[in-house]
């Protein structure tokens, strides 16, 4: 049911939150795993619908992709110091199908609360990720959203980095090493 939803929803449109700046509050956690799948759900539809209003080329280019994974939400987290972490959902045939957690360390300049979309082009360059034999080195490119960049995206050893970082100026952060971890969704969800 949960996957019919945000399938939906992010073939509907691809964005950030709104309060992309700001932390939620302790008390918004979920209570239950359940809840937090739920919530991070939604995350992801409105990441997908803001990335989608940044670039209108962006539904394409990921409907074309073999998979995807969205994280809504990376940020400065306090269990990796000097590193970065986010939670994603990971999509094919705009179906989910798993999730994802990404850890990076990263030095002091790295910004805090963007949105990252990582684009399979193949099911060779998926199947690593899907096996967690996948990581992005330092000097892995991103390329900023910004309108007609999923025209212009471009997949290096078959996977495309994009990154959005809302209203703020600069060029796309340098994210140092990233890792990532995949955990399929059970059929029910």
């Amino acid at each position: 049911m949960r996957n019919l939803i945000v399938s939906a929803a992010l073939l509907i449109s691809l964005s950030t939150s709104p309060a992309r700046g700001e932390k939620p509050a302790p008390d918004e956690k979920p209570a239950t795993p359940a809840e937090g799948k739920v919530a991070l759900a939604e995350q992801v539809a409105q990441a997908a619908a803001a990335l989608e209003k940044r670039d209108s080329t962006l539904k394409p280019f990921l409907a074309a992709a073999h998979a995807y994974v969205v994280f809504p939400r990376v940020e400065k987290g306090a269990l990796i110091v000097g590193g970065l972490r986010g939670r994603g959902i990971v999509f094919r045939a705009g179906k989910a199908i798993g999730y994802a957690l990404l850890t990076a360390a990263v030095g002091e300049d790295a910004p805090d609360g963007f949105t990252e979309v990582i684009a399979f082009a193949d099911a060779r360059s998926f199947d690593r990720f899907a096996n967690n034999r996948f990581e992005l080195g330092a000097k892995a490119g991103a390329v900023l959203v910004a309108d007609g960049v999923g025209k212009a995206a471009r997949y290096t050893d078959g996977v495309a980095v994009l990154i959005d970082i809302g209203d703020r100026k600069g060029d796309a952060p340098v994210l140092g090493a990233q890792k990532f971890s995949f955990v399929p969704m059970p059929e029910e969800e």
